[in-house]
Protein backbone atom coordinates (compact mmCIF):
# COMPACT_ATOMS: atom_id res chain seq x y z
CA UNK A 1 0.00 0.00 0.00
CA UNK A 2 1.17 3.71 -1.06
CA UNK A 3 1.31 6.12 2.25
CA UNK A 4 1.40 9.97 2.39
CA UNK A 5 1.89 10.58 5.88
CA UNK A 6 1.30 14.49 7.51
CA UNK A 7 3.03 15.62 10.87
CA UNK A 8 1.58 18.43 11.98
CA UNK A 9 2.49 20.28 15.65
CA UNK A 10 3.90 23.87 16.60
CA UNK A 11 7.71 24.81 16.75
CA UNK A 12 10.19 22.33 18.66
CA UNK A 13 7.54 19.29 18.74
CA UNK A 14 9.71 17.19 16.90
CA UNK A 15 8.10 17.58 13.20
CA UNK A 16 11.51 17.09 11.43
CA UNK A 17 12.69 15.15 13.67
CA UNK A 18 9.67 12.45 13.41
CA UNK A 19 10.28 13.30 9.56
CA UNK A 20 13.92 11.94 9.72
CA UNK A 21 12.39 9.03 11.35
CA UNK A 22 10.54 7.91 9.69
CA UNK A 23 13.25 8.57 6.45
CA UNK A 24 15.78 6.22 8.71
CA UNK A 25 13.51 3.74 9.08
CA UNK A 26 12.89 3.37 5.17
CA UNK A 27 16.67 3.61 4.38
CA UNK A 28 16.96 0.51 7.10
CA UNK A 29 14.40 -1.35 4.57
CA UNK A 30 17.03 -0.80 1.67
CA UNK A 31 14.93 2.50 0.44
CA UNK A 32 16.31 5.46 -1.69
CA UNK A 33 15.34 8.33 0.17
CA UNK A 34 14.56 11.58 -1.40
CA UNK A 35 14.38 15.14 0.97
CA UNK A 36 13.93 18.51 0.45
CA UNK A 37 16.47 19.16 3.79
CA UNK A 38 19.88 17.53 4.19
CA UNK A 39 20.44 14.81 5.79
CA UNK A 40 23.68 13.59 7.00
CA UNK A 41 23.28 10.06 5.43
CA UNK A 42 22.50 9.14 1.51
CA UNK A 43 19.93 10.75 0.44
CA UNK A 44 19.06 12.59 -3.08
CA UNK A 45 18.09 16.38 -2.95
CA UNK A 46 14.19 17.42 -3.98
CA UNK A 47 14.06 21.30 -4.51
CA UNK A 48 13.15 21.93 -7.93
CA UNK A 49 9.71 20.66 -9.53
CA UNK A 50 12.01 18.52 -11.78
CA UNK A 51 13.80 16.79 -9.26
CA UNK A 52 10.34 15.38 -7.49
CA UNK A 53 9.26 14.25 -11.14
CA UNK A 54 12.39 12.33 -11.00
CA UNK A 55 11.45 10.62 -7.73
CA UNK A 56 11.07 6.20 -8.01
CA UNK A 57 10.83 3.47 -5.60
CA UNK A 58 12.10 5.11 -2.73
CA UNK A 59 10.94 7.48 0.37
CA UNK A 60 10.14 11.28 -0.06
CA UNK A 61 10.59 13.37 3.20
CA UNK A 62 9.11 17.35 2.48
CA UNK A 63 10.18 19.23 5.55
CA UNK A 64 7.71 22.51 5.61
CA UNK A 65 5.52 21.26 2.72
CA UNK A 66 3.57 24.64 3.17
CA UNK A 67 6.43 26.40 1.65
CA UNK A 68 6.21 24.48 -1.56
CA UNK A 69 2.36 23.83 -1.12
CA UNK A 70 0.28 26.59 0.47
CA UNK A 71 -3.48 26.28 0.65
CA UNK A 72 -3.91 29.53 -0.21
CA UNK A 73 -1.88 29.12 -3.62
CA UNK A 74 -4.04 26.04 -4.59
CA UNK A 75 -4.61 27.29 -8.43
CA UNK A 76 -1.12 27.99 -8.87
CA UNK A 77 0.67 25.86 -11.25
CA UNK A 78 3.44 25.00 -9.22
CA UNK A 79 0.69 23.38 -6.51
CA UNK A 80 -1.02 21.31 -9.26
CA UNK A 81 2.16 19.68 -10.68
CA UNK A 82 3.32 19.13 -6.85
CA UNK A 83 -0.19 17.49 -6.30
CA UNK A 84 0.11 15.18 -9.47
CA UNK A 85 3.63 13.81 -8.37
CA UNK A 86 1.47 13.55 -4.87
CA UNK A 87 -1.09 11.54 -6.76
CA UNK A 88 0.86 9.60 -9.05
CA UNK A 89 2.99 7.79 -6.00
CA UNK A 90 1.55 4.75 -6.31
CA UNK A 91 2.67 4.17 -9.62
CA UNK A 92 6.31 5.78 -9.25
CA UNK A 93 6.42 3.38 -6.11
CA UNK A 94 6.95 6.72 -3.93
CA UNK A 95 6.35 5.01 -0.93
CA UNK A 96 5.81 6.65 1.99
CA UNK A 97 5.64 10.31 0.84
CA UNK A 98 6.30 12.01 4.46
CA UNK A 99 5.52 15.97 4.88
CA UNK A 100 5.26 18.29 7.63
CA UNK A 101 3.57 21.66 8.58
CA UNK A 102 2.73 23.42 11.90
CA UNK A 103 -0.60 23.86 10.80
CA UNK A 104 -2.89 21.57 8.65
CA UNK A 105 -4.88 24.79 7.38
CA UNK A 106 -2.02 25.87 5.55
CA UNK A 107 -1.48 22.72 3.47
CA UNK A 108 -3.11 22.04 0.19
CA UNK A 109 -6.50 20.33 0.24
CA UNK A 110 -6.01 17.77 -1.89
CA UNK A 111 -2.88 16.74 -0.21
CA UNK A 112 -4.76 16.98 3.11
CA UNK A 113 -7.73 14.80 1.21
CA UNK A 114 -5.62 11.70 0.33
CA UNK A 115 -3.28 11.57 3.51
CA UNK A 116 -3.45 8.23 4.62
CA UNK A 117 -2.19 9.28 8.62
CA UNK A 118 -1.91 12.49 10.56
CA UNK A 119 0.58 12.50 13.26
CA UNK A 120 0.97 15.23 16.34
CA UNK A 121 4.27 14.47 18.13
CA UNK A 122 5.37 16.11 20.91
CA UNK A 123 8.79 15.64 23.15
CA UNK A 124 9.01 14.22 27.00
CA UNK A 125 11.86 13.77 28.93
CA UNK A 126 12.10 10.07 30.30
CA UNK A 127 13.37 8.89 33.77
CA UNK A 128 16.92 8.27 31.91
CA UNK A 129 17.57 11.86 31.37
CA UNK A 130 17.07 11.69 27.42
CA UNK A 131 13.66 13.02 25.34
CA UNK A 132 11.86 11.06 23.22
CA UNK A 133 9.06 11.94 20.70
CA UNK A 134 4.91 10.88 21.74
CA UNK A 135 2.89 10.92 18.99
CA UNK A 136 -0.89 10.07 18.57
CA UNK A 137 -1.99 9.31 15.18
CA UNK A 138 -5.04 9.81 13.17
CA UNK A 139 -6.08 7.66 9.69
CA UNK A 140 -7.69 8.87 6.61
CA UNK A 141 -11.45 8.33 8.37
CA UNK A 142 -10.45 10.22 11.81
CA UNK A 143 -10.02 7.09 13.57
CA UNK A 144 -7.38 8.14 16.52
CA UNK A 145 -4.63 6.26 18.15
CA UNK A 146 -3.10 5.90 21.62
CA UNK A 147 -0.33 7.64 22.59
CA UNK A 148 2.77 5.97 21.27
CA UNK A 149 6.55 6.57 21.58
CA UNK A 150 9.33 6.73 18.77
CA UNK A 151 12.22 4.06 20.69
CA UNK A 152 15.29 6.38 19.61
CA UNK A 153 15.68 8.92 21.54
CA UNK A 154 15.80 12.72 19.76
CA UNK A 155 19.30 13.72 20.56
CA UNK A 156 20.03 10.71 18.17
CA UNK A 157 17.67 11.53 15.71
CA UNK A 158 18.81 14.99 15.90
CA UNK A 159 22.69 13.71 14.70
CA UNK A 160 21.02 13.78 10.73
CA UNK A 161 19.36 17.21 10.26
CA UNK A 162 19.97 20.46 10.95
CA UNK A 163 16.98 21.78 12.91
CA UNK A 164 18.00 25.36 12.02
CA UNK A 165 17.93 24.76 7.74
CA UNK A 166 15.38 26.84 6.50
CA UNK A 167 13.98 25.31 2.91
CA UNK A 168 14.14 27.81 0.21
CA UNK A 169 11.04 28.25 -2.38
CA UNK A 170 9.77 25.77 -4.65
CA UNK A 171 10.60 26.41 -8.34
CA UNK A 172 10.39 24.42 -11.60
CA UNK A 173 14.27 23.99 -12.45
CA UNK A 174 17.62 25.09 -11.54
CA UNK A 175 20.78 25.98 -13.44
CA UNK A 176 23.04 24.27 -10.94
CA UNK A 177 26.44 24.36 -12.73
CA UNK A 178 25.48 27.90 -14.37
CA UNK A 179 28.04 30.49 -15.27
CA UNK A 180 26.61 32.84 -13.02
CA UNK A 181 26.30 30.90 -10.11
CA UNK A 182 29.85 29.33 -10.73
CA UNK A 183 31.28 32.73 -11.27
CA UNK A 184 29.85 33.84 -8.26
CA UNK A 185 31.22 31.06 -5.89
CA UNK A 186 34.86 31.33 -7.00
CA UNK A 187 34.18 35.18 -5.95
CA UNK A 188 33.24 34.10 -2.45
CA UNK A 189 35.90 31.28 -1.94
CA UNK A 190 38.23 33.82 -3.15
CA UNK A 191 37.06 36.27 -0.37
CA UNK A 192 37.22 34.16 2.42
CA UNK A 193 40.80 33.07 1.48
CA UNK A 194 42.08 36.51 1.09
CA UNK A 195 40.78 36.41 4.99
CA UNK A 196 43.70 34.22 5.97
CA UNK A 197 47.42 35.56 7.50
CA UNK A 198 48.76 32.86 5.44
CA UNK A 199 47.79 33.71 2.42
CA UNK A 200 49.81 36.50 1.05
CA UNK A 201 47.72 37.01 -2.55
CA UNK A 202 45.21 35.34 -4.77
CA UNK A 203 44.46 35.36 -8.50
CA UNK A 204 40.60 34.67 -9.87
CA UNK A 205 41.19 33.54 -13.06
CA UNK A 206 39.10 33.88 -15.51
CA UNK A 207 37.50 31.04 -17.89
CA UNK A 208 38.29 28.82 -14.78
CA UNK A 209 42.19 29.43 -16.22
CA UNK A 210 41.25 27.62 -19.56
CA UNK A 211 43.36 30.12 -21.47
CA UNK A 212 46.31 30.75 -18.34
CA UNK A 213 49.10 28.44 -17.47
CA UNK A 214 47.22 26.59 -14.94
CA UNK A 215 43.65 25.83 -15.29
CA UNK A 216 42.15 26.25 -12.21
CA UNK A 217 39.76 28.89 -10.81
CA UNK A 218 41.74 30.33 -8.11
CA UNK A 219 45.69 30.64 -7.60
CA UNK A 220 46.63 31.13 -4.00
CA UNK A 221 50.25 31.82 -3.06
CA UNK A 222 51.09 31.23 0.39
CA UNK A 223 53.67 32.13 3.19
CA UNK A 224 54.96 28.22 2.88
CA UNK A 225 53.19 27.16 0.07
CA UNK A 226 50.91 27.70 -3.30
CA UNK A 227 48.03 26.52 -3.71
CA UNK A 228 45.32 25.83 -6.85
CA UNK A 229 41.52 25.50 -6.23
CA UNK A 230 39.27 24.56 -8.59
CA UNK A 231 35.47 25.68 -7.18
CA UNK A 232 32.59 23.42 -7.56
CA UNK A 233 29.02 23.74 -6.55
CA UNK A 234 26.98 21.58 -4.08
CA UNK A 235 23.70 23.86 -3.75
CA UNK A 236 20.57 21.65 -3.65
CA UNK A 237 22.46 18.96 -5.45
CA UNK A 238 23.25 15.40 -3.70
CA UNK A 239 26.94 15.22 -5.58
CA UNK A 240 29.38 17.70 -5.83
CA UNK A 241 29.60 19.04 -9.99
CA UNK A 242 33.36 17.39 -10.65
CA UNK A 243 33.26 16.89 -13.80
CA UNK A 244 36.89 16.21 -14.71
CA UNK A 245 37.63 12.21 -13.59
CA UNK A 246 39.47 9.88 -15.27
CA UNK A 247 42.02 10.81 -17.67
CA UNK A 248 41.00 14.30 -17.58
CA UNK A 249 41.60 14.93 -13.95
CA UNK A 250 44.91 13.37 -14.66
CA UNK A 251 46.08 15.99 -17.48
CA UNK A 252 44.25 18.55 -14.88
CA UNK A 253 46.64 17.41 -11.93
CA UNK A 254 49.54 17.11 -14.31
CA UNK A 255 49.36 20.66 -15.24
CA UNK A 256 50.65 22.12 -12.43
CA UNK A 257 53.83 20.14 -12.43
CA UNK A 258 56.80 21.15 -13.91
CA UNK A 259 59.12 17.93 -13.90
CA UNK A 260 58.36 15.97 -10.65
CA UNK A 261 57.56 19.25 -8.92
CA UNK A 262 54.16 20.65 -8.16
CA UNK A 263 53.96 24.51 -8.37
CA UNK A 264 50.71 24.76 -6.56
CA UNK A 265 48.98 22.20 -4.29
CA UNK A 266 45.64 21.24 -6.33
CA UNK A 267 42.69 21.00 -4.17
CA UNK A 268 39.01 20.91 -5.00
CA UNK A 269 36.71 23.54 -2.86
CA UNK A 270 32.78 23.43 -2.40
CA UNK A 271 30.43 25.10 -0.10
CA UNK A 272 28.68 23.18 2.83
CA UNK A 273 24.73 22.80 1.82
CA UNK A 274 24.03 22.65 5.82
CA UNK A 275 24.76 26.46 6.06
CA UNK A 276 23.08 29.73 4.40
CA UNK A 277 26.39 31.47 3.51
CA UNK A 278 29.66 31.33 2.17
CA UNK A 279 31.47 33.96 3.44
CA UNK A 280 33.49 31.96 6.48
CA UNK A 281 36.38 29.65 5.78
CA UNK A 282 33.35 27.37 8.28
CA UNK A 283 31.32 27.41 5.12
CA UNK A 284 33.81 25.48 2.52
CA UNK A 285 35.29 22.23 2.79
CA UNK A 286 38.42 21.52 0.93
CA UNK A 287 39.41 18.29 -0.93
CA UNK A 288 42.96 17.58 -2.03
CA UNK A 289 43.78 16.47 -5.45
CA UNK A 290 47.04 14.55 -4.44
CA UNK A 291 45.96 12.68 -1.40
CA UNK A 292 42.85 11.37 -3.06
CA UNK A 293 44.64 10.90 -6.40
CA UNK A 294 43.02 7.09 -7.37
CA UNK A 295 39.69 7.96 -6.52
CA UNK A 296 39.34 10.83 -8.64
CA UNK A 297 41.08 8.83 -11.47
CA UNK A 298 38.78 6.13 -10.75
CA UNK A 299 35.33 8.14 -10.78
CA UNK A 300 33.08 7.87 -13.96
CA UNK A 301 30.32 10.78 -12.32
CA UNK A 302 30.09 13.20 -10.16
CA UNK A 303 30.66 11.88 -6.76
CA UNK A 304 28.26 12.50 -3.70
CA UNK A 305 28.19 15.27 -1.19
CA UNK A 306 28.09 13.07 1.83
CA UNK A 307 30.72 10.72 0.25
CA UNK A 308 33.40 13.26 -0.87
CA UNK A 309 33.20 15.07 2.83
CA UNK A 310 35.01 12.20 4.46
CA UNK A 311 37.54 12.72 2.49
CA UNK A 312 37.83 17.13 2.83
CA UNK A 313 38.47 18.76 5.52
CA UNK A 314 36.78 22.13 6.66
CA UNK A 315 39.19 24.85 5.01
CA UNK A 316 38.45 26.71 8.51
CA UNK A 317 40.79 23.37 10.02
CA UNK A 318 43.07 24.01 7.58
CA UNK A 319 46.40 25.08 7.80
CA UNK A 320 45.48 28.36 5.67
CA UNK A 321 43.83 29.37 8.77
CA UNK A 322 45.89 27.79 11.47
CA UNK A 323 47.53 29.73 14.01
CA UNK A 324 50.61 28.95 12.66
CA UNK A 325 52.06 27.55 9.30
CA UNK A 326 54.86 25.14 11.03
CA UNK A 327 52.54 22.40 9.12
CA UNK A 328 53.79 21.96 5.67
CA UNK A 329 50.69 19.87 4.10
CA UNK A 330 47.18 22.21 3.83
CA UNK A 331 45.12 19.20 4.60
CA UNK A 332 46.40 17.79 7.82
CA UNK A 333 44.82 19.54 10.67
CA UNK A 334 46.99 21.08 13.40
CA UNK A 335 47.71 19.09 16.38
CA UNK A 336 46.26 20.20 19.73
Amino acid sequence: MSEILGIFGLQGWGKTALTTYFGMLAKEQGLPIYSNYPLKFDYIPVTTIKEAQSCRNGCLLLDEIWKWVHARTSQSNINKEMMGICLLNRKRGVSPIVYNSQLPRTVDVILKDVTTFRYVPHILTHEDGLRYIHYTVKDIIDRESEEMIIPVAINEIGKYFDTHYEIDNLTRDKDLTGLEKGIGLEKDFNNVLNKSRNVLFTKLQPNSGRDCDYPFDILSVGIDENYAFDVKSSFNSGRISITEYGKAFENKVNSIKRGNKFMFQPYFAFPRIDTKFNTRAYDWYICSMIDNFSYFRRMNSMPYYYHLIKKSILLSKSNLFSKDNRSKHLGKIREG
